[in-house]
């Protein structure tokens, strides 16, 4: 016969097994490559070269300058989600003022993907949880015809402007097979806790015999600074 004592023990030890079988990991999708927080901001180096076909020889003109992107507030849109602000500055010097070049908004939807609306198109940035070599349609939120997005070296450490980062995804925009005319490369890198840290658009033609490029653009985001105000 069982004492009163041994029965309690028996109870309580019931009780904290199975709290301990219950109590699972929380599972990481990744939200964290692109935190959505008021405040938060992101400062970026801008470079790019122009190339100009319609002047012989190709006229070649380069910039630079800097791009801060902001989330300023949040608000519900016509779908229910819960949307922010973005707010994107440019100066062309370090002593210059920033001036608001775009109002953009973005949010997740269902914690599945990463939406950024940029000149009323939207964009499925990024889906979650990243897995390597995963791929989606990244004009699916939009009328363009369908684009191939791949994440490329997904969870790895990375530098960018002497800046380190422990966690990085890459994802590879191209959607392009390069050839003797052509060549093509979209590329975009989120690390976790701070969202986009580098873009680079590279997108020209060439001239077959010489491999000169004869007109197109090559654009170059590197972050340099972020924080929350």
């Amino acid at each position: 016969m069982f004492s009163v004592k041994k029965v309690i023990i028996i109870v309580i030890a019931g009780l904290f097994f199975s709290c301990k079988k219950d109590k699972q990991p929380a599972v990481d999708l990744g939200l964290d490559y692109r935190p959505l927080q008021v405040g938060n901001y992101v400062i970026y180096q801008a470079d790019s070269i122009v190339y100009d076909d319609f002047y012989n020889p190709v006229k070649i003109d380069t910039f630079s300058f800097q791009v801060k992107e902001k989330l300023v507030k949040t608000f519900t849109d016509a779908s229910g989600n819960s949307a922010f602000q973005l707010y994107r500055f440019k100066k062309t010097a370090d002593t210059a003022d920033w001036i608001v070049s775009d109002v953009w908004f973005c949010y997740v939807e269902d914690e599945k993907r990463f939406i950024q609306d940029e000149e009323n198109v939207k964009y499925v940035k990024l889906i979650f949880p990243p897995k390597e070599n995963e791929k989606w349609n990244g004009n699916a939120q939009n009328t363009l015809p369908e684009r191939e997005y791949i994440y490329e070296n997904i969870h790895q450490p990375e530098t960018v402007n002497n800046l380190s980062f422990d966690s990085v995804v890459t994802v590879n925009q191209t959607d392009y097979q390069n050839n003797l005319i052509y060549e093509k490369e979209y590329i975009e890198k989120y690390a976790k806790h701070i969202g986009m840290i580098y873009k680079r658009i590279y997108d020209v033609k060439k001239d077959i015999a010489t491999q000169e490029i004869l007109s197109g653009v090559d654009y170059k985001l590197k972050v340099i600074a972020y924080g929350k105000e």
